[in-house]
């Protein structure tokens, strides 16, 4: 196997040829340009094999004169055939066996005369019976038709006169094994992974885009599947006048690009080489170099090859795959189930009812109540002593006598007596009370 391969992605122009000569001089002009850039391998976009059919429905004006109408369509259509979607119906019911020849014989004979890997564009024609497919041809350098990958995935022009293909194909070259993705298939992240997983170090990727926003998203996701997987990818468009369905306006435009992991590219933005000009033709160079590319995946401090989870995968997504929905559908599926009724509380037995709580006197410890300080002893003077004594003296009597000599039981039934006053004490002495300096009790009285 070779190291390295260089890889020429080629930007035409979209137009209608009313020769199989004209068409094939027109496209051995790039091929020539790709080739003295050093090219082995050619990607032709989208599309590109439909131009085999310009020539076909003019040499077959009489048999489309039966179709009602389509012959003035054809002669009025600026001098060529008339829009693809008049003529594709009845060319592919009747003379799909002669496109598919005149395909072949074109591609296969510029892959022998330039030495070069080719990839055809997409045409279209029947692979079974009643059944159409957009399918991309693959050939050798020796023109040889190595085989065809159809589009997986097609839009509403397209699902009207076709129908997707269920395969997905891998190609062997002198510098490794690739896959073609057609179109907006490259938006499909499984079918990139499939490829990878299947030892492919690159995928060609023919496509077409109708106007700037269209061209740029594919080409962010043409830079994400080159490092998710790590390998090359190689992405050409069609530039010009977009009459290619009935009621399709504006411009053909895009950026042909070859696109690698970032750690691979010069200026670390995942290219390696692209069209100076979304309008113009041009054809752009670039080297898929292989030992580079395995180096990456042994040596990179992300090695998402070996850092994948494939069975998290499949546990997450195996049943979604398998119900065959699309994820519009899958999501408004799970919006549409209505949601359960919250499940009616269990009945719970009610707990027996409490006594009053009840507020219980405080309980004082002993231990809690100071004890009374000792009192503090008073110094009494001698006069005050005298009197002490001579009270404690007096005799005490147990009944009382008044001036009338009545009994104290008989007072009640006389006029009460006024007490008697004490005898007057002897000079006081003046005294202050006594406090206690740690607890603030009283303690007494002493003299001032």
């Amino acid at each position: 196997m070779r190291e390295f391969s260089f890889v020429a992605v080629i930007q035409p122009q979209w137009k209608r040829y009313q020769s199989d000569s004209a068409l094939r001089d027109d496209l051995a002009r790039f091929l020539r340009v790709a080739r003295n850039k050093g090219a082995n391998v050619a990607l032709f976009p989208e599309y590109t094999g439909l131009m085999v059919t310009g020539p076909l429905a003019i040499e077959k004006q009489h048999t489309l004169k039966k179709q009602g109408g389509l012959l003035s369509r054809l002669l009025n259509s600026l001098g060529g055939p008339p829009e693809l979607a008049d003529t594709l119906p009845s060319l592919i019911t009747d003379h799909s066996a002669a496109i598919t020849e005149r395909y072949t014989l074109l591609f296969g004979d510029l892959a022998r005369e330039f030495r070069m890997t080719i990839v055809g564009g997409t045409m279209l024609a029947q692979v079974a019976d009643g059944v159409s497919q957009y399918r991309a041809g693959v050939f050798d350098a020796e023109g040889n038709l190595m085989g065809w990958q159809s589009k997986l995935h097609l839009g509403a022009d397209e699902a009207s006169i076709a129908e997707p293909g269920d395969t997905l194909e891998t190609f062997d070259a002198p510098f490794g094994r690739f896959g073609v993705l057609v179109g907006h298939d490259l938006l499909f992240p499984e079918l990139a992974r499939a490829l990878a997983f299947r030892g492919c170090i690159g995928i060609l990727n023919p496509t077409m885009a109708c106007g700037g926003d269209d061209w740029r998203r594919q080409r962010l996701i043409a830079s994400a599947r080159a490092q998710e997987n790590q390998i090359f990818i190689a992405q050409s468009f069609f530039v010009g006048t977009n009459d290619i369905f009935v009621g399709d306006s504006g411009s053909l435009v895009g950026k042909s690009a070859v696109l690698a992991p970032v750690e691979l590219s010069p200026r670390g933005d995942a290219l390696l080489a692209e069209m100076g000009a979304e309008r113009a033709e041009g054809v752009v160079v670039a080297e898929w170099n292989s030992d580079a590319l395995m180096n990456l995946w042994q040596s990179t401090d992300t090695p998402v090859r070996s850092m994948m989870r494939s069975s998290l995968f499949y546990d997450l997504l195996a049943s979604e795959y398998q119900s065959g929905a699309t994820l519009s559908e899958r999501v408004d599926e799970r919006r549409a189930v209505p949601r359960l009724p919250e499940p009616a509380p269990e009945p719970r037995d009610e707990p027996e009812a409490l006594p009053p709580l009840t507020a219980e006197e405080p309980q004082v410890s002993a231990l809690t109540v100071p004890p009374l300080p000792a009192p503090i002893p008073v110094t009494l003077t001698p006069r005050e002593e005298e009197h002490i004594e001579e009270t404690a003296e007096e005799p005490t009597t147990e009944t009382e006598v008044v001036e009338t000599g009545t009994d104290i039981r008989d007072s009640w039934l006389t006029e009460p007596t006024p007490p008697q006053l004490p005898e007057p004490l002897g000079p006081l002495t003046r005294t202050i009370p006594v406090i206690d300096p740690e607890t603030g009790r009283y303690l007494g009285e002493k003299p001032s």
